[in-house]
């Protein structure tokens, strides 16, 4: 499915809108139509590299109002048609001294370690989108 995606097409780039394919929910994955999403100040250092270098291009927005659109297999918590909000975020290891001090999202050791996070995006090119 094409959809609008706000994209970073390299660390330290502006934002783009462009069109992307969304590929259909795995197991246990969730697709929402986007009502709304904000770029907040953590997108901006993402973007810049501030919470670890990144290949671009990469996926911008992780505040999210939306309707879910479809469900892959093994979701029992919401269905179609349900309104949700949700923040997505790195989970940390919850063993590094970051973690332990409480500053999960983006500090954790692996979370900065363990490279480009993939997504279900995918540019018309073929080129994979990451999260930063």
């Amino acid at each position: 499915m094409r959809v609008k995606l706000a994209v970073a097409p390299a660390m330290g780039q502006k934002m783009i809108i462009e069109e992307v394919e969304l590929a259909d929910p795995a197991p246990f994955e969730v697709r929402l139509k986007v009502m709304t999403c904000a770029i907040c100040h953590s997108d901006i250092h993402a973007i810049m590299g501030e919470h670890g270098a990144f290949e671009g291009p990469a996926a911008v927005g992780h505040e999210v109002a939306g309707i879910v659109d479809a469900i892959g297999e093994g979701v029992t918590y919401v269905k179609p048609g349900d309104r949700v909000l949700c923040s997505l975020m790195s989970q940390g290891c919850g063993e590094c001294d970051k973690c332990l001090e409480g500053r999960i999202m983006w500090f954790c050791r692996e979370t900065m370690n363990r490279g480009p996070r993939p997504t279900q995006y995918t540019r018309r090119n073929g080129e994979a989108i990451h999260l930063p």
